[in-house]
């Protein structure tokens, strides 16, 4: 998602997260079975997993609670009489196991406030597959976490944000990323309403004095990626016209609420040809049958819902008129969302430790597909400064990795923040820089094609960058930068020839600032730097190395602004590059403010560079469209 993050902050100039309502009470630890072990507050065992899933919600966003039963198809690994699953504030009516036509009654507990809820049988349910199945109901939430409703004018809408365990609150579930399977949904509503979910309408019947919706199954789905809206919605529809990866038309339609309705086409015909670039990009058709763009009041950012992506309204409703700051905003957040339906939705992190990769490489994806969807806008002249001020926390000697590890669901939401969007998409771009843009596309495709509707690692997505680009040091370097906090400092020094043509010394340290003492730390870096036209690439995997740059004019050792790390330089060095400032692009030039910043915060470059730099009025950030 960009996310519950940073498109808030995009829209409102800061970072927040939705935090879900952990509200359920605890029951004494005596009155869990001995046999069920400690209550799962991370990761469930593999002990019993999921096959499929069949949902039927009856919602009518008008009342103050929604019903539902669930069935889950999954295999017991062994005989148990316990069974640990998620729910959350569900009022489970009835639980019962369904094991070769024989049904077992179950008693339902939650047992612990984040959603942990345990399932005991009289007696053990022998090994082998299974059926659980429940009736129950819940209270609607009133922001935007679970299954939530919201009133508009006169009317009221239902919504889900399920990312990242609010799934619980909707349905009993195994509420874990590593589970993917095909979903069923039906949703029960009055008549009247629109109902949305990840696939396509197969049928409509009536239920009573309300209409069921009958969806197609969906391709293999973890539960955060489930999707449900019903509400008197607004419509724009369309198509996506086919592409050289889709040969038929790719349903795309508008939702949004009423006072809406005149606000959708922009967004529909800028959907359509971010779609085709993403397909173009991954030379893979778009994952799933139809694609709709929801719109949400209460959104505080954005949500890669499988097909159904959900936004802050004012991400997706405007028109030719609207600022381009909003338009700029549009373009990348909608590339960063659509980027997911195969980077995140197709294939999916194994656990929450990788989500830093689905939201970093999204970043990136986001700045550049947007980028190419509008030229004139200049979004991807945004695309580094974040991971330039992410560079301001992660310099100080406590903080964390982008890769941590998740041992507690309370702690998933603390990975979406400035080192997994700032950071992390600064890496991403590193790496990309580093490699060449074809290489990096045909890594990604590689590891796309590897996990097709499956689950994959960090690690995954860097063997099949190494592998594309022929270099099996890809791989550890990219892991040094994500494994361990803290900024490379990269010492340049003139060779013998004073480097017009001849080599340049570099050495790395961890950067600090003056009177500060940093834990010793060593990196592989990818590193590119320029000198005039000439531009060389080198991995810097010890202490110190040498790189031959054969143009003229002064050295710019970040060449694109993409690596991940400051530079120090001789004074006369600092000087002939601040006299070209001018010269320079607007990534390069943010590269070399925060690296003049840093070293004269570190006690090193003097007051009368900083003054030279600002004549060059290097600290604005370049648009090229006024807002």
């Amino acid at each position: 998602m960009r996310s519950l993050l940073l498109a808030a902050a995009l829209l409102a100039g800061a970072s927040s997260l939705a935090a879900p309502a952990f509200a359920a009470a605890e029951p004494a630890q005596s009155a869990i079975p001995a046999e069920a072990g400690p209550v799962p507050t991370g990761k469930l065992s593999d002990a019993i997993v999921p096959s499929a899933y069949r949902l039927n919600l009856t919602i009518d966003p008008a009342q103050p609670r929604f019903s539902g039963h669930a069935e889950i198809d999954a295999a017991l690994k062994v005989p148990s009489r316990t069974i640990w699953l998620h729910g959350r504030d569900l009022r489970v009516s009835k639980a019962t196991a369904i094991v070769g036509g024989r049904i077992f009654a179950a008693s339902y507990a939650e047992v612990d406030p984040t959603g942990v809820a345990l399932l005991t049988f009289a007696e053990p349910l022998p090994a082998g597959p299974v059926t659980l199945a429940f009736d129950y109901d819940a209270p609607f939430g009133d922001s935007a976490s679970g299954l939530y409703r919201v009133k508009v004018g006169e009317d009221w809408y239902a919504w889900t944000q399920f990312q990242s365990i609010d799934a619980r609150a909707a349905f009993p579930s195994f509420d874990e990323p590593g589970f993917k399977t095909p979903f069923a949904v039906t949703l029960t509503t009055p008549k009247g309403l629109l109902a949305v979910a990840n696939t396509n309408t197969v049928g409509t019947a009536p239920a009573g004095e309300m209409v069921a919706h009958s969806f197609a199954p969906t391709p293999p789905l973890p539960t955060y990626l489930v999707a449900m809206v019903v509400g008197p919605f607004a419509t724009a529809e369309g198509v996506v016209a086919p592409t050289a990866q889709r040969s038929e038309p790719l349903p795309l339609r508008m939702v949004a609420t009423r006072p809406n309705a005149g606000q959708l086409d922009y967004g529909l015909q800028g959907s359509k040809r971010i779609v085709e670039l993403l397909e173009s990009y991954f030379n893979e058709r778009f994952p799933f049958p139809k694609l709709d763009q929801i719109a949400s009041p209460v959104m505080p950012g954005a949500m890669e819902n499988a097909g159904a992506d959900i936004y802050a309204d004012p991400i997706i409703i405007l028109d030719e008129k609207s600022p381009p700051a909003q338009k700029r905003n549009f373009g990348m957040v909608v590339a960063h969302e659509l980027a997911h339906q195969w980077f995140g939705d197709m294939v999916t992190p194994a656990w929450w430790d990788d989500i830093w990769l689905n939201e970093s490489f999204a970043n990136w994806m986001g700045f550049r597909i947007g980028g190419e969807w509008d030229p004139s806008l200049d979004i991807g002249a945004g695309a580094l400064e974040e991971g330039f001020g992410a560079m301001k926390l992660d310099s100080l000697t406590v903080g964390r990795p982008i890769h941590q590890r998740i041992e507690q669901s309370a702690a998933i939401d603390s990975a979406f923040d400035a080192i997994t969007y700032g950071k992390g998409g600064h890496v991403i771009a590193m790496i990309a820089g580093f490699m060449g843009d074809e290489k990096f596309r045909d890594g990604v495709r590689r590891y796309m094609a590897a996990h097709h509707y499956g689950s994959a690692t960090t690690e995954d997505f860097f063997a099949a960058l190494g592998e594309a680009a022929g270099d099996p040091r890809i791989e550890p370097a990219m892991l040094s930068f994500i494994d361990q906090q803290g900024v490379p400092l990269v010492t340049f020094a003139p060779g013998q020839k004073g480097g017009k043509r001849g080599a340049w010394s570099v050495t790395q340290s961890r950067y600090a600032q003056i009177g500060v003492t940093a834990p010793a730390t060593a990196w592989k870096i990818p590193l590119c730097a320029r000198q005039g036209d000439a531009r060389d690439c080198m991995l810097l995997d010890g202490p110190a190395g040498s790189l031959k740059l054969g143009g003229k004019g002064p050295l710019m050792p970040n060449a694109g602004g993409t690596g991940y790390y400051r530079f120090e330089l001789p004074a006369k060095e600092w000087d002939a590059l601040i006299a070209n400032a001018d010269t320079l692009d607007g990534a390069e030039a943010m590269a070399l403010s925060d690296s003049l910043l840093a070293s004269f915060a570190a006690g090193r470059a003097s007051p009368a560079q900083l003054l030279a730099a600002a004549d060059k009025r290097l600290t604005e950030v370049r648009r090229h469209v006024p807002d």
